[in-house]
């Protein structure tokens, strides 16, 4: 029923839209307006004009590229007069040979699509050649055939993933008038490209926090342009809803404030435009400067506004910038890659369930017993404090802490997770409150004994070889462990990281370059590896809440990464900056880690004395756990041999049904040659 009311309203509005042509006319490109075409698409101008010019010329006359307008009918007949033509003309269809119609100087021409052909015409053919063919229509067309021409895209390139969105959420009502019809017609397009975008298409909708905080950027249809279906899903699974949350907040408040709040300026917002501006930070950056403030005086960038305007938007665009670059959708979906390391570090602390976040798993594990006295802090504040210093360790340690099975999601290709950096990442939480089995497993464990035990089992293949003192050899590793000393100015693990994180970042990039050839660091997503470890020791946050230092020429990679994690963590802080800087230095940098570490040695020297014990225990041990792997692996193949007669007596039954099936065919056989 569904299906036969569709092509209803379809066989309607092409019945319509035979009936009300008025027929078809050459025009003056100049004379062309077009108010239903948001934002022009430069590429896509690009490639028209390319086309003109390899077929030698543009073929306006043929159907396709026709561009339908409306007009009154006083307006028609002062111009058939003008133009000393009769309406039976425009209706008579002649491939090689229009009506021309001229227009009134000043004339404007109401175009429903076919900016972008126009445009490519205008800057491919000489003046005497600038003229298109137009069908007219009456302006008193039925609103289904005025969306269904400007929805037309004949020979138009395939719409981006944000006209999809931006067009779907129109259709359905949120964004204007809703029509079933077309909503159907725009879902089915998309489907047709791909049902993969679609199903991502429909999660970010239904998401009851990602799809309205998309939606919000509706009176800013050019962010759209940044849009990626193909990573909703990404986002969505990293569990990272209040941090990715908090930066569209952060995208939608800057342009709020870059037009004042004034939701018709936003709408004038071009992709060219934006694409300029966008990671640019021209309150904070000279060459960024320099190369914004001639283009939007002179209306290359923001060409719908006035010069007055223009010169107010440059003003508030430098006084935004002073601390961060500007951010869109386009970097929101680039910076992901550079919280996607630290989130699964992260998780490796929290029982994060489903339908939970990293933020609510956090909360849940608080316990504020250990709040130092003497700081006055509220366990809001202290909270805060926490959720901040976790993840910064995890930002400067992702590279040692992922684990083995995660490294190909997330940077690390050849290392493996660094025991040691795990266990000062659970030390760090035990001792900020952070209460769950995962760091209290992971505290049970000495990372110098596990590093150990893992080198000799891979140094030397253990159906090869064997040690004669197994435990004793675990014991001698670890006593040269323990001899090493703590290197002067040494932060967290050190900052000799840029080897390991060169190697690292590769696979995290999409196949993207990770290297900006200029030598300048990368304004998005992962920085290159000696950005990384020179910046390591500068992010805590004390020193990312301090007043932004004076930027030069270019931008430091410092405030680069401050700018992505003030849109991801927040800017505000309730905390004083003198409070943070004592705070990190009585708890972070001064941490429990070392009376863990002495209280371990001694645990060492004293299983040398008895080694003898010890490795009993550990033979028990492993015996328990050879019978325990010998029971499953008996219970394993019992169910492997309950499966298998299950399926043979499947088949032996199919084989009877067969049998069945072919004697019934020859008594049916029998009957009809019988009669």
């Amino acid at each position: 029923m569904a299906g036969s009311g569709f092509l209803a309203i379809s066989q309607r509005i092409e019945k319509e839209r035979s009936i009300t042509h008025l027929g078809t006319a050459s025009v003056r490109l100049d004379i062309l307006h077009f108010p239903h075409s948001r934002v022009l698409d430069v590429e896509n101008v690009e490639r028209l004009k390319q086309l003109f010019r390899a077929e030698r010329g543009c073929r306006p006359a043929e159907f396709a590229n026709r561009i339908p307008a409306i007009i009154y009918q006083s307006q028609l007949e002062q111009s058939l007069e003008q133009s000393g033509i009769s309406a039976g003309q425009l209706r008579h269809e002649n491939p090689r040979s229009h009506a021309r119609l001229e227009f009134p100087a000043g004339f404007r021409l109401e175009c429903l699509r076919g900016r972008h052909r126009a445009k490519a015409a205008e800057e491919v053919f000489d003046l005497a050649a600038q003229r298109w063919i137009v069908d007219l229509y009456p302006a008193d067309i039925s609103a289904d055939l005025r969306k269904s021409l400007i929805d037309e895209y004949s020979n138009e390139r395939t719409p981006s993933h944000g006209e999809f969105f931006y067009k779907i959420r129109e259709f359905q009502g949120i964004f204007g008038e809703g029509n079933k019809y077309f909503q159907n017609r725009w879902t089915a397009r998309l489907a047709s490209r791909s049902t993969y975008l679609a199903d991502r298409l429909n999660q970010l909708i239904k998401h009851p926090d990602f799809g309205p905080a998309f939606d919000a950027f509706q009176h800013l249809p050019a962010l759209y342009s940044g849009l990626r279906l193909s990573v909703i899903n990404k986002v969505i699974y990293m569990n990272c809803h209040e941090e990715h949350l908090s930066f569209l907040g952060h995208v939608r408040s800057f342009f709020e404030n870059l037009f004042d709040r004034n939701i018709d300026t936003m709408k004038k917002l071009d992709i060219p435009t934006l694409e300029a501006i966008q990671l640019k930070a021209p309150g904070a950056c000279r060459a960024d400067t320099d190369e914004l403030k001639h283009r939007i005086r002179r209306g290359e960038l923001f060409g719908a506004f006035t010069e007055e305007e223009r010169s107010a938007i440059w003003t508030r665009l430098c006084a935004l910038t002073t601390d961060c670059v500007v951010p869109s959708l386009y970097a929101f979906f680039e910076d992901r890659k550079w919280l996607e390391g630290p989130a699964i570090c992260f998780k490796q602390l929290l029982n994060v369930k489903k339908g939970n976040t990293i933020r609510s798993a956090l909360e849940r594990a608080m316990v504020y017993e250990r709040k130092p006295d003497g700081y006055g802090l509220t366990d809001a504040q202290w909270l805060d404090f926490a959720y901040r210093a976790l993840w910064l360790y995890a930002i400067r340690e992702y590279q040692h802490l992922l684990p083995r099975k995660k490294r190909k999601l997330a940077n690390v290709k050849d290392s493996q997770a660094n025991e040691e950096v795990l266990f000062r990442f659970a030390s760090l939480a035990d001792e900020l409150g952070v209460k769950t089995k995962e760091v209290h497993d992971i505290l049970q464990l000495d990372p110098d004994r596990t590093m150990a035990r893992r080198f000799l089992r891979e140094a030397r293949r253990p159906d090869q070889y064997r040690y004669e003192d197994f435990e004793g050899s675990i014991i001698k590793m670890v006593n040269a462990f323990n001899a090493a000393v703590t290197r002067r100015g040494a932060c967290d693990h050190g900052t000799d990281d840029e080897d390991l994180i060169d190697r690292s970042v590769e696979s995290i990039t999409d196949g993207d370059e990770i290297y900006d050839h200029s030598g300048l660091p990368r304004r998005s997503r992962l920085l290159r590896g000696r950005d990384q470890a020179r910046d390591k020791a500068t992010m805590f946050l004390a020193g990312l809440h301090s007043p932004a230092e004076k930027q030069g020429a270019s931008l430091s990679s410092f405030f680069i990464q401050r700018s992505i994690y003030f849109a991801y963590i927040g800017a505000d802080i309730d905390i004083p900056v003198e409070k943070l800087a004592r705070l990190e230095r009585d708890i972070i940098h001064t941490s429990s880690y070392q009376a863990e570490r002495s209280k371990r040695q001694s645990h060492e020297r004293r299983r040398t004395s008895e080694n003898a014990s010890d490795m009993g225990k550990e033979h028990s041990q492993r015996l328990d756990n050879l019978r325990r792997e010998v029971l499953e692996q008996g219970l394993l193949q019992t169910e492997q041999q309950a499966r298998i007669e299950e399926l043979r007596m499947l088949e032996e039954a199919k084989k009877n049904d067969l049998e069945r099936i072919k004697s019934e065919e020859l008594s049916l056989r029998a009957v009809v040659e019988a009669r």
